[in-house]
């Protein structure tokens, strides 16, 4: 048994991957069928006991941290002795070329692996919305690491923190009034939502006049909010970081 662990800014989200799928060929159909386990994103010993049965030896734990912790790091070391621990970085091998200024992060590797895995001879985008808004392509079998910017919940957060009287609203579940907001907390809502929607948007619509038959997936925290009012063509993939980690765990150790 695998354990792969995606840990963002907020939260730590983890999957057991079972032995018959240990060397596999990563698939998002396959990690459709297994559970994700929410954990905090300081996880304690307590909190492995809970989602890892008693004594349960593991192969490895394969980690993509957005905190770019080592392995070493304090909330590893209860997984360790379950088996050798993994963290991604920019010193990873891999099998293919990335394109970026500096050391690409961790969660954006783990994207790199699930597109390149995903689909070896085509062109992807995976847009990831979470705390940011990244842009990731896989162009010709390289990947490039693109812009960032804010994710729905800190456009809310700075508009409330940078002004005297905006409030802190929360992130809408889905699609809300544009036109004729009802009060400030759906305007601000409505704004940030529906400006992140267009940004999502123009990002394909650029990346596709260059790649008109680029693959693109839709990955992260807020994809339940924006999947349903984005365009056809587009794949929800909240696990593609899963399959980032499969990926890694078959070919980049």
């Amino acid at each position: 048994m695998r354990l792969f662990i995606d840990r963002g800014n907020t939260r730590t989200k983890a999957m057991l991957l079972p032995a018959s799928l240990a060397s596999a060929q990563p698939s998002l159909e396959a990690l459709e069928a297994l559970p994700v386990h929410y954990l905090p994103a300081q996880p304690s010993a307590e909190d492995w006991s809970r989602i890892l049965p008693d004594g349960t030896p593991l192969e490895g734990v394969w980690i993509c941290d957005a905190q770019a912790q080592p392995s070493s790091a304090v909330e590893w070391s209860p997984l360790a002795e379950r088996g050798p621990v993994f963290c991604l970085d920019h010193a990873a091998k891999r099998s293919f070329q990335v394109v970026y200024g500096g050391n690409l992060g961790p969660d954006r590797l783990a994207l790199a692996w699930a597109l390149q895995a995903l689909q070896p001879k085509n062109d992807a985008l995976a847009l990831s919305v979470g705390t940011c808004l990244t842009v990731n392509a896989q162009i010709q079998g390289v990947f490039h690491g693109g812009p960032i910017s804010p994710g729905l919940h800190l456009r809310l957060r700075a508009m409330h923190e940078h002004t005297a009287a905006l409030p802190r609203v929360q992130i809408p579940a889905g699609p809300v009034e544009w036109m004729t907001p009802e009060s400030t907390e759906q305007a601000l809502q409505a704004g940030a939502f529906y400006g992140l929607q267009a940004e999502i948007s123009d990002w394909m619509e650029r990346w596709r006049m260059k790649s008109p038959e680029i693959v693109v997936y839709l990955t992260g925290g807020d994809v339940p909010a924006l999947a349903t009012t984005l365009k056809k063509g587009i794949f929800a993939a909240p696990k593609l970081a899963f399959a980032g980690l499969w990926a890694w765990s078959n070919e980049g150790n």
